[in-house]
C-alpha cells in the first residue's frame, strides 16, 4: 500500500511498501491508533496470556475487518501469527477454521475454502457462516448445482439479508441478472440508514445494473455508495472502473487523490494517467517512474507465489504499458493457477491475439463444460463483486 499524494501532486516519489514475505512472518507491530482501533480488553488479556483463544479470536476478527475494509493483506499475516498455536490443530478450536476460510476466500483460494469449511463440525455455532463461505467458493469454482445444495441445507439458519444475497448470487451466475436485481433491490429497501452493509450492498446492485447495460443508474448507485463507504476499497475500485470506462481520468484521480491506496487502487490511478493528455516532459518522467515502481513491486508479489498479483499484471500490461506477450504470459499463469469465473473475462481478453489461441481454447472449454453441467447458465461469465484486479 502507498500514499498517492506524491504521485499526484509533485511530492517525491513513493517509497517501497513495508509488507511481510509470507503469512507466517510479521514484520511490524502496529502501535495503538495506527492501522487498527485503539487497544481493547483483548489486547490487555493477550499481553498477559498469548494463548488466550477467546481474546485471540476477538482480535483476529478485528484484523480481518480491517483487511476487508482497507484491502490491506498484511492483516491476514497478523491474523495467522496471532492464531498460530491453533492454526493446524486437530480438531480446530471453534472459530479458528472459520477465520482460515475467510482468509482463503479473500485470496480466491476456492479449494482451500472448501477444505477448511469441512473442518467446522455440525455442532459448531459457526457452521452457518462456514457454509456461506463454502457456498461462495463453490460458485467461484463454477459448481452452481453443488452451491445451491449447500444453500438449501442452511437457508433456514440465515438472516434474510444473507439469504437474499446468496440467492441473488446464484441468479447472476446462471444468467438471470434481472431476477437477481429484483431480489437484491428488495433487500436494500429494508436496510436501516446506518447499516454497516449498506455501501457494499449498493455496490452489488450497481454491478447488476452494469450487467444489464443500465450504466447511468449504476453510476448513481456507486456515487451514493462512495459517499456512504468513505474509503472502502471494493467500492472505490468499482467507482474508479466505471469512470475509466467512461474515459473520465481526471475524476478517477480526484476520487483516489486522498488516503492510502492498495496496489489495485493505484493501478486505477496509473490507468487514469494513461488516459490523460500527454503531460509536460518532467511530469511524464515522474509518471513513468511511478509506473515502473508499481510494476516492480507487483512482479515481486508474483515471484513470491501471490496469485492475486496476476490479474493486476494482466490488466497493467493491457492498459497501462501495453505488451501483448507479457499480458498473455501472466494470463496463462493466472488461468493455470486459478481457473474460475473470476479469471474468465481477464484471461479471454488477454488471449485475443494469434499467440493466445491455446489459452482462449482452454477458457472456452471451461465455459462449455460448466454450461453443459448447468443448463440455466447462459451468456458470458462475469466476475463477482469480489473483484479481481
Amino acid at each position: 500500500m502507498l500514499v498517492v499524494g506524491g504521485a499526484l501532486g509533485g511530492a517525491p516519489l513513493l517509497a517501497e511498501p513495508y509488507t511481510p514475505k509470507s503469512d507466517d512472518e510479521v514484520l511490524e507491530r502496529l502501535p495503538p491508533g495506527v492501522g487498527r482501533p485503539r487497544p481493547v480488553a483483548a489486547d490487555q488479556e493477550l499481553a498477559q496470556d498469548a494463548e488466550n483463544l477467546r481474546a485471540s479470536l476477538e482480535l483476529a476478527a478485528r484484523y480481518l475487518r480491517t483487511a476487508e475494509a482497507e484491502g490491506d493483506a498484511r492483516f491476514h499475516g497478523y491474523t495467522r501469527a496471532l492464531l498460530r498455536p491453533w492454526w493446524s490443530a486437530t480438531p480446530r478450536p471453534p472459530g479458528v477454521a472459520l477465520i482460515q476460510a475467510r482468509i482463503h476466500l479473500a485470496r480466491w483460494e476456492w479449494d482451500e475454502v472448501v477444505a477448511t469449511a469441512a473442518l467446522v463440525p455440525d455442532t459448531d455455532v459457526n457452521l452457518p457462516a462456514a457454509q456461506v463461505l463454502l457456498f461462495e467458493a463453490l460458485l467461484g469454482r463454477g459448481e452452481v448445482e453443488r452451491a445451491e445444495a449447500v444453500l438449501s441445507s442452511i437457508q433456514t439458519r440465515l438472516d434474510p439479508r444473507a439469504l437474499a444475497r446468496a440467492r441473488a448470487l446464484v441468479a447472476r451466475r446462471t444468467g438471470r441478472a434481472e431476477e437477481a436485481l429484483q431480489e437484491w433491490s428488495k433487500v436494500l429497501t429494508t436496510l436501516p440508514p446506518d447499516s454497516a452493509h449498506r455501501a457494499s450492498d449498493r455496490l452489488f446492485r450497481a454491478d447488476l445494473l452494469l450487467q444489464l447495460g443500465r450504466g447511468d443508474e449504476a453510476a448513481e448507485e456507486l456515487s451514493v455508495s462512495v459517499r456512504e463507504a468513505g474509503t472502502q476499497v471494493d467500492v472505490l475500485e468499482a467507482q474508479a472502473d466505471l469512470l475509466l470506462d467512461r474515459r473520465q481520468p481526471a475524476a478517477v484521480i480526484e476520487l483516489l487523490r486522498r488516503g492510502t491506496l492498495t496496489d489495485a487502487l493505484e493501478l486505477r490511478v496509473l490507468e487514469a494517467f494513461a488516459q490523460s493528455p500527454d503531460p509536460d516532459p518532467a511530469e511524464q518522467v515522474r509518471r513513468q517512474a511511478v509506473v515502473r515502481e508499481w510494476l516492480e513491486r507487483v512482479e515481486r508479489r508474483r515471484d513470491r507465489g501471490d496469485v492475486t498479483a496476476l490479474p493486476l499484471l494482466v490488466r497493467a500490461y493491457r492498459r497501462v504499458v501495453p505488451d501483448a506477450a507479457l499480458a498473455l504470459a501472466c494470463a496463462t499463469e493466472w488461468w493455470e493457477a486459478r481457473p474460475d469465473f473470476d479469471s474468465v473475462r481477464g484471461c479471454r481478453e488477454a488471449a485475443q491475439n494469434p499467440a493466445g489461441a491455446g489459452l482462449a481454447a482452454a477458457v472456452q472449454q471451461w465455459i462449455d463444460r460448466h454450461r453443459a453441467e448447468d443448463a440455466r447458465w447462459a451468456g458470458e461469465a462475469t466476475p463477482t463483486t469480489r473483484r479481481g484486479p
